[in-house]
């Protein structure tokens, strides 16, 4: 079945290569980002904070998280000989991790997100330059935190119903 699958989407993909480059008609794009993010975490206190809130909040730094998602691009492109211009809809699904760690503490962000928005992009012979606007609507929060020898994990619904504790 997996042969299958993997022959029909061969198939579907050397079908459809033509559409793929800056020819005048449809065109389709598929993403996959995978990568790593990387946070600052600077705090400034106010006078009126105690010094307990500072000593622990103070000695808190980023850590490594994870980020990959989908994207999937539609749209027409309009051209006049090598320019042109095309306006895609993006859809797509993202998975975005920020991590904290201090000295006794570890605590990790996680969500989950719908993501929607337009991608206008200008060809120029054999090339194109796209900027993409939109939104990220998250459906779903994981905090992850571990103190010394104990760990928590709480799971956050989508704030769209209503606010729950998974």
């Amino acid at each position: 079945m997996k042969r299958i699958s993997l022959i029909i989407a061969l198939i579907f993909i050397i079908a459809f290569a033509k559409e793929s480059f800056a020819v005048s008609s449809w065109q389709f794009g598929l993403n996959i980002p995978i990568g790593a993010s990387f946070g600052f975490y600077k705090v400034r206190f106010s006078s009126d904070a105690p010094q307990d809130y500072k000593d622990t909040y103070a000695k808190r730094d980023t850590s490594v998280g994870f980020d990959s998602g989908l994207t999937v691009q539609a749209g027409y492109f309009v051209g006049d000989g090598d320019k042109g211009i095309s306006l895609l809809l993006d859809l797509g699904y993202s998975h975005d991790t920020f991590a904290i760690k201090g000295s006794s503490a570890k605590e990790s962000y996680t969500f989950e997100s719908m993501q929607i928005g337009i991608l206008p992009k200008f060809h120029k012979g054999n090339y194109a330059v796209g900027f993409g606007i939109g939104v990220k609507v998250p459906f779903q929060l994981t905090h992850s935190a571990s103190v010394g020898n104990s760990s928590t994990i709480r799971k956050y619904a989508s704030y769209m119903s209503e606010e729950k504790l998974l």
